[in-house]
């Protein structure tokens, strides 16, 4: 996709409400995303710095997003390296009217450093991943209520504030002992899940992905209607 065929998307997006950031590293990191251990060591961190908001502004972009995560996160922070780059890429965006956000898991290790919090707009909690194709118990749910609630708390005892903690939830399950996993939908939903496979490559949709409580228990759903109804009267 050319940039100019991007900066149409982008606008197209924003034209109807949305905000749009990118997203950087991930989970799995492929070679062309570069070292980012190297990116953010101080005798390139302003280059990269600089680059992430060329990009921002070449795009349109409303923002960027971190996705440094697990041991290469703990990697960076341990050098010493992780916050003095958001403090940077923070000031950037502060300038030019755009967001810093991130995502991050919620066990040891695996955790943004308290001391970078402040600079994030934003700070997007990866509540899954419970289990996996080689952790956890095979057949165990991998995205709880539990789970989100444990998750929010603890970064709530961190200092994120409430206004600034958005809770990841996943568009995806995992199959086991030779299985696929499946998900069975009713027709309307179907078509809204073969418009999220168009997405399933990327972390976190924009838009188009409504969220919705097809598989989540009765008891679950009228434990959030209360924070919700509480959310619309504020």
């Amino acid at each position: 996709m050319s940039v100019e065929a991007l900066r149409k998307t982008v606008a197209r997006l924003q034209a109807g409400g949305a905000k749009v950031l990118i997203s950087t590293a991930g989970g799995v990191i492929p070679g062309c995303s570069g070292d980012w251990k190297a990116l953010l060591a101080p005798e390139r961190r302003a280059a990269t710095v600089a680059a992430l908001v060329e990009l921002a502004d070449t795009l349109g972009l409303d923002g960027v997003d971190i996705d440094i995560e697990g041991q290469l996160l703990t990697e960076i922070d341990h050098a010493g390296d992780y916050t003095p780059s958001i403090q940077a890429l923070s000031a950037a965006m502060t300038e030019r009217g755009k967001l810093l956000t991130c995502a991050t898991a919620s066990y040891e290790g695996g955790m943004i450093p308290v001391s970078s919090i402040p600079y994030f707009d934003l700070v997007n909690v990866m509540s899954y991943d419970a289990i996996g194709p080689s952790w956890g118990q095979p057949g165990a749910e991998h995205s709880t209520l539990a789970m989100a609630e444990r998750d929010l708390d603890l970064w709530l005892a961190r200092g994120v504030a409430p206004d600034r903690l958005v809770l990841g939830v996943p568009f995806y399950g995992y199959g086991f002992g030779g299985e696929k996993g499946e998900l069975v939908l009713s027709r309307s939903r179907r078509r809204t899940w073969q418009r999220c496979d168009q997405y399933r490559c990327r972390r976190r949709p924009v838009r188009r992905v409504p969220l919705h409580h097809a598989q989540q228990p009765r008891d679950d759903r009228e434990k959030i209607a209360p924070f919700r109804r509480k959310r619309r009267a504020a």
